[in-house]
């Protein structure tokens, strides 16, 4: 609505055109990267014409309200996974952020009717987590590859996921209720931010870190740790100021905020 009344709604992009155009930035020579991978939101014939025109492969996660043409007629792929049967499908390991997972996966080259018209045959890997399971996880491909090498290679897109769920519950992003463009704005910079230094800090090697928290490995043990460095700091800072001033004046002083001299005075020695 913003963009609207000041006249620039031309700049609101869908999802699948700002992929599009980050894929079209790129500095491919720099970026070695033969193969996208994407979910079903970004699955859409301008999409697959980008990558088609920059000479790359792609992988996707398809919506089981796909239809796929088998047996003469379009099918959605959850009907087609019916007819399949259990005794086809092969059981693979896979490793995952969350350890290696056992799938169990059957290959077809179908045309699916979003796509190139439903004029050519893609790959199509039904993935499930058992063999008797009734669903089914659909992966799309323009490779020729086998099951096993498609499925292991979209399950290193998980850790976009891993991303997104440190956003929400250690960086408030699915918490928080701006409305305006702006402060949108100037929350993200933040968060990116923020962001920045908890991945400095878990890959900074730290005599201090080493003890209080013996894996500095993930965002959240981070973040723990930049806690206890503040509170180490805090009270340092109190120490220092004892000093010169009394229990009163400290109190005073930490409620109001440190003046530079202030400031100086704690900041002449670093905490041991």
């Amino acid at each position: 609505a913003e963009l609207a009344a000041c006249g620039r709604q031309a700049r609101f992009r869908t999802k699948p055109e700002l992929l599009i155009a980050m894929l079209r930035a790129q500095d491919w020579d720099r970026l070695p990267i033969n193969t996208i991978i994407f979910d079903h939101l970004y699955l859409t014939p301008d999409v697959v014409q980008a990558i088609t025109e920059l000479e790359r492969h792609w992988i996707s996660k398809e919506g089981k309200s796909d239809l796929a043409w088998w047996g003469g007629q379009w099918l959605r792929l959850d009907e087609i996974l019916k007819r399949l049967p259990a005794r086809k499908f092969k059981a693979i390991w896979v490793q995952t952020s969350n350890g290696r997972r056992r799938y169990w996966v059957l290959k077809r080259r179908l045309r699916l009717h979003t796509l190139y018209h439903g004029e050519v045959a893609l790959t199509v890997v039904f993935s499930k987590t058992s063999r008797d399971a009734t669903k089914a996880t659909y992966l799309v491909s323009d490779h020729d590859w086998s099951a096993r090498r498609i499925v292991r290679a979209y399950a290193r897109r998980w850790t976009i996921e891993n991303g997104h769920k440190q956003e929400k519950h250690l960086l408030g992003v699915a918490d928080y209720q701006m409305t305006r463009l702006a402060a949108i704005q100037r929350f993200w910079l933040l968060n990116l931010l923020a962001y920045a230094i908890l991945v400095l800090t878990r890959f900074t090697s730290h005599s201090l870190a080493e003890e209080l928290i013996p894996e500095v490995r993930t965002l959240g043990q981070a973040r723990q740790f930049l806690d206890v460095m503040i509170s180490l700091a805090v009270v340092w800072s109190i120490i220092k100021l004892a000093n010169i001033y009394n229990a009163e004046e400290i109190v005073r002083l930490l409620a109001k905020g440190l003046d530079s001299a202030d400031l100086a005075l704690v900041l002449q020695e670093q905490p041991p």
